[in-house]
């Protein structure tokens, strides 16, 4: 399925938005089988797929990028005290990570948006999702944590070993 913004063929219909002042189009997708679907909310693997790559690559990158900071912003903020407004923020928005806080905040835009209630187990799947595929990388990758480690190597040497426990000895 390709969603197209205005092509000049398909049938449009305003739809009026929710206390908007404006009104919505919906396009009918490249289907035309007359089913309209929301260009905002289409589907999400539509595209090429040297889209998909340049955006794999682009988080690859943010990814190592990521970890040549790591050691030395723990350094910063373990050991030298730096950035302790930052650290503070960061423990304090930790909570609206947990699956409850998700749930919830699910919960509060499914009352607030009934037209698109229909999208919220999209959106329950995806942010728990992504908090448990976090979690199994966890329990399949063993690191040191930045109390327990003299912080003076790179983040490579704080990595101990690709599935812990299935080692002998």
């Amino acid at each position: 399925m390709r969603i197209v913004d205005r092509p000049s063929d398909a049938p449009t219909t305003p739809v009026p938005g929710p206390r908007s002042p404006v009104p919505q189009i919906r396009v009918a997708d490249s289907r035309s089988d007359g089913e309209f679907v929301d260009s905002a909310w289409g589907a999400p693997w539509t595209g090429s797929w040297s889209r998909h790559l340049s955006i794999l690559s682009l988080l690859t990158f943010a990814g190592l990028t990521a970890m040549a900071v790591d050691v030395p912003l723990a350094r910063a903020m373990h050991k030298d005290k730096v950035l302790h407004s930052l650290h503070g923020f960061l423990e304090s928005v930790e909570p609206f990570g947990q699956p409850t806080a998700i749930i919830a905040t699910a919960l509060a835009i499914a009352l607030c948006d009934v037209r698109r209630r229909r999208l919220m187990p999209r959106l329950l799947a995806a942010s728990l999702g992504a908090g448990l595929a976090a979690d199994i990388a966890k329990l399949l990758v063993a690191r040191i944590r930045p109390y327990h480690h003299d912080l003076s190597g790179s983040a490579l040497v704080t990595f101990q070993a690709l599935v812990p426990g299935w080692g002998g000895g």
